[in-house]
Order: C-alpha cells, then sequence, then structure tokens
C-alpha cells in the first residue's frame, strides 16, 4: 500500500509490506502505528496540476490589462499631437492652398445681425480674400469690410466660406468678379429672385459665373475633350463682360466698386426693374471698356456731374424715367463715340450745353420732359447723323434753328416751346 509521504522521510516513503518483510523485528503494535500514520498522511490533498496554469494565466491577463492601457495613453497623446502638427502646418501653407472651412453662413449671419454683442470668428480664407480685396480697393475704401452683415461682408463671407468652388485668394481676376457678382447680388437681392430656371443658372450658385442668369462673358476657357478629340469651350468660365437683368423686380442699389472688380464690362442693362435705386456707380464713369449703360425706368437719383464722364467707348446711355437732379453735365458732349442718349423725364435743371448738338455720332437725343431745362436751341448743331431729337415738355424758348432744316435723316415729335406746338418731319 502506497501513500503520499513527507519528503525527507526515508521509512514513510517504504511500502508497509516491504518494511516487515525487509525487518522481521517489527512487533504488531509497531505495524499498527505505521499504519496510523499511513492513513493521516492518505487524507492529505495532493498538489493541484492546474495550479501553475491558472497563476501563468493570472499574470498573462494582469500584462495584457497593462499593455491595452498604455496603448490607449498612447494613442491619445499621438492624436494630440497630431492635430497640432496639423494646424501648425495649415498655417504654414495656408498662403499656397486653400481650405473649406465655413463658419457662419450668410443667412445665419444674416439672423444674428440683431443680437448684441455678437462675436463671429472668421475662417483663414476669409482673412486671406479680405486682405486681396482690401488691396484692390486701397485707392478708393477699403474699410467696407469693416461693417458686419454689410452686402459687403456678405459677398465676402460666401466667396470664403459657402462656394464651393473655394478659389484660392491669388486666383486674381477670377477672385475679382465672382466677388463682385456676389457684391451686386447682396445689394440687388438678385440671389433671391425666383427666377423659375435650372438651379445652375441662379445667381450664386456653385457653377461658374457665366452660367448665371444675365451675365455674358468672353474670352471663355477651353479644354480638350480625350473622347471626341476636339478643343471644348467651357461657358461657365472667362471674363464677364455684360450684365443684362431686365424687366424683374430687383432693389437696392449698384454697388459702387462694381466698375472695379469688373473692369472689362461692357454691357450694364438693368432697364425697367422699377425699384432700383442710389446713385450711378462711381466706378462707371471712368469704366473704359462700356459700350451700354442702360438704368432706364428705376428710381435711381443724385446727380450725374459729381464725376467726369471719361468711358470714351461709350455708345448708349440710357438714364429716363428716373429722377436725376442737376445741371446735364459738359462731360457727357465729349464723348465721341455717344450714339444714343436719353436722359428724358427726369428732373434736370439749367441750360442744354450747346456742345451737346456737336456730338459727331450721335443718333438720338432725347431730352424731354425734365420741365426745368431752360434756354435756347443754337444754330451750331452738326451732329450730322441726328434721327431723332426730343425736347418736349421743358422751358426752352426761341425759334427753331434753321440748322435743324438740313438735317436729312431727323424726325421731331410734337415738341412744346414757348406754348407753341411745332411738327417737323423727315420731310422737311
Amino acid at each position: 500500500h502506497s501513500t503520499a509521504t513527507p519528503a525527507g522521510d526515508t521509512h514513510s516513503q517504504i511500502p508497509i509490506v516491504t518494511l516487515v518483510e525487509t525487518h522481521p523485528q517489527i512487533n504488531s503494535s509497531q505495524i499498527n502505528s505505521l499504519r496510523a500514520s499511513s492513513a493521516q498522511a492518505a487524507v492529505i490533498t495532493p498538489p493541484n496540476p492546474w495550479e501553475p496554469k491558472e497563476r501563468l494565466a493570472r499574470i498573462c491577463v494582469s500584462f495584457m490589462g497593462i499593455a491595452a492601457l498604455i496603448t490607449i495613453v498612447l494613442t491619445i497623446m499621438v492624436f494630440t499631437m497630431g492635430d497640432e502638427s496639423t494646424d501648425a502646418s495649415s498655417d504654414t501653407a495656408s498662403n499656397l492652398i486653400p481650405t473649406a472651412s465655413p463658419s457662419v453662413s450668410p443667412t445665419t449671419m444674416l439672423n444674428s445681425c440683431s443680437l448684441p454683442n455678437r462675436q463671429i470668428v472668421h475662417s483663414t480664407r476669409y482673412v486671406q480674400l479680405k486682405a486681396v480685396l482690401q488691396k484692390e480697393l486701397a485707392q478708393h475704401d477699403p474699410t467696407v469690410f469693416e461693417e458686419p452683415c454689410s452686402p459687403y461682408d456678405l459677398a465676402l463671407l460666401w466667396l470664403a466660406d459657402e462656394d464651393e468652388m473655394q478659389l484660392i485668394p491669388q486666383a486674381g481676376i477670377a477672385v475679382h468678379q465672382r466677388f463682385g457678382l456676389a457684391l451686386f447680388s447682396f445689394t440687388t437681392k438678385m440671389h433671391l429672385m425666383d427666377l423659375s430656371i435650372d438651379l445652375d443658372y441662379q445667381w450664386l450658385s456653385d457653377q461658374g459665373e457665366c452660367k448665371w442668369f444675365g451675365v455674358t462673358c468672353a474670352n471663355q476657357e477651353s479644354h480638350f475633350d480625350i473622347i471626341t478629340g476636339i478643343s471644348v469651350i467651357d461657358p461657365a468660365f472667362g471674363t464677364v463682360t455684360a450684365i443684362e437683368i431686365r424687366d424683374l423686380v430687383l432693389t437696392g442699389h449698384i454697388p459702387n466698386e462694381l466698375g472695379i472688380f469688373l473692369p472689362f464690362l461692357q454691357t450694364l442693362d438693368l432697364a425697367n426693374n422699377g425699384l432700383l435705386s442710389g446713385t450711378i456707380p462711381i466706378s462707371l464713369f471712368s469704366l473704359q471698356s462700356l459700350v451700354h449703360l442702360n438704368l432706364a425706368k428705376n428710381r435711381f437719383s443724385g446727380r450725374i456731374d459729381q464725376e467726369e464722364w471719361t468711358t470714351q467707348n461709350l455708345e448708349i446711355l440710357g438714364l429716363e424715367m428716373n429722377k436725376f437732379v442737376g445741371k446735364i453735365p459738359l462731360s457727357i458732349t465729349l464723348l465721341k463715340n455717344l450714339e444714343k442718349l436719353n436722359l428724358s423725364e427726369n428732373q434736370f435743371t439749367g441750360s442744354i450745353p450747346r456742345a451737346m448738338y456737336r456730338i459727331p455720332r450721335l443718333k438720338n437725343l432725347n431730352l424731354g420732359m425734365n420741365d426745368a431745362l431752360t434756354g435756347t436751341i443754337p444754330n451750331l448743331i452738326r451732329s450730322t447723323n441726328l434721327e431723332e431729337l426730343g425736347l418736349n415738355k421743358n422751358k426752352l424758348g426761341g425759334y427753331l434753328p434753321p440748322a435743324l432744316f438740313f438735317l436729312s435723316n431727323l424726325g421731331m415729335r410734337f415738341q412744346s416751346l414757348n406754348q407753341s406746338i411745332i411738327c417737323l418731319c423727315n420731310a422737311l
């Protein structure tokens, strides 16, 4: 009979039968004593063979927990350092690479205009574009962007953070003209007009401004079509040469800087919108590219002699049916390419400049219904191309000069001169 015995006891490690055989001198009492000791040893619990494995497992779990904790801490540190590095690199490259970083939309900003002590944090793009545009206005009024919620601020905000084109600040004329049109949109509420057309043609859409309603461009960009193998003109991009938006209900005014940001504008036709007001933008008086300016049938006011007219390429000037006041400027008579001049139905006063009748290419001159124009018609009419002359409902006096009868192309309407009604026809 073998039992578990304590280590180091040589006798207890030998079976009892073997002891009896090898030691016959052992008596029965000793045998019984050995058997009792053996029984007590038999109840000793043998060592658990799984205990070392369990202890190893607990150690492994502890190490795994510590490793997981270290991994979490390192991950947080890496992300934190990555954010700081990204911020630093974006600040370093901000002058070269634009990022879309929306701050406050124009709608949100408009709604916040009435809130006291508002604080608006502008994006990096806003600040960069503002610097570019202020440089362009250095000789005019670079402070126009300082008033929050103004059309200038909203146009810049749209260009910087809302416009999906995300032009880089160094894009030059592209930035200038897109901002100029956005500014025009905010000053006249053009972007709010329901034109019932494709959204791509709406103002302030994400398309190139040359696709916007009423906008015409020249020098459109072209690209090579790999499918057809030919060069294709892209109608969405180019140099803005015309804004023709007639017969809508535009309100507000034309921004003074329109001629600055659209230096190649040839046509501005906003006739019959009814609610446009304000004065003629100063930048248009000297815009050399301007050929056709039609602001008829609106509510424009003020003087048109506040600046010298130096638009030497101007052919058509239509300002009728507004509320302009003051004298007819002499500088208009120096516009050698002028063919049509309509200043009727305003509130002009004083005499008509004698040089008015000597504009060489003038075909249509209408100064009627100003009520307060005075003086006489000079006998020095040299506008041999004159086809229509309107002087009705004024306070002109004197006689019709004989020179009128030698203008073969002239056809006059009924005129009221000194309460006398005179009719001249083409046959005269």
